[in-house]
């Protein structure tokens, strides 16, 4: 079994391996990382190559605690804009979504019209949220851009000629 001599270099960089490492996966470039640590780049390319399949896992977890603290948070959000909806729709329970005013003869007390007036805050309100939460899903509609028109036309361009 033969093992390498560490170089003055290698083993500056083996001591602190957690520090470079972390660097790396960070997406420090090698010459600042070897900058840093008062090495050359080509000793940090081949500490990066030496522990490649270590450096992946740790970017494959990072990327995914990066990943879950998104989703997280949007679910977060997802679940305050349900709140706020709850809390529309139960005032709107409590108090409707019309005012009716009734208008009364004078002098004989009779009933002589109403006016229905529509509550339109509540409903804008409900649907602000709505959309918000949409907008926050990623479910709007999109309106067009060039890249979905430049789909269309290759596609009408795509087509067989029907006997033209």
């Amino acid at each position: 079994m033969t093992t390498k001599r560490l170089t003055p270099r290698r083993t500056t960089l083996e001591k602190r391996r957690a520090e470079v490492m972390a660097l790396i996966v960070e997406g420090v470039k090698d010459a600042e990382v070897a900058r840093r640590f008062s090495v050359s780049r080509e000793a940090v390319s081949k500490f990066h190559e030496r522990h490649a399949e270590e450096i992946g896992k740790a970017q494959a977890i990072v990327e995914r605690r990066v990943e879950d603290f998104a989703i997280s948070n949007r679910v977060n959000r997802v679940m305050e804009y349900q709140s706020l909806y709850d809390a529309t729709h139960d005032w709107q329970e409590e108090h409707g979504l019309s005012e009716v005013a009734q208008r009364f003869d004078a002098k004989t007390g009779n009933l002589i019209g109403e006016t229905v007036t529509l509550n339109k805050s509540v409903i804008d309100a409900k649907h602000l949220i709505l959309e918000a939460v949409a907008r926050e899903l990623d479910q709007l509609p999109r309106g067009t851009n060039g890249a979905q028109q430049a789909v269309i036309i290759n596609i009408i361009r795509d087509e067989p000629r029907l006997g033209v």
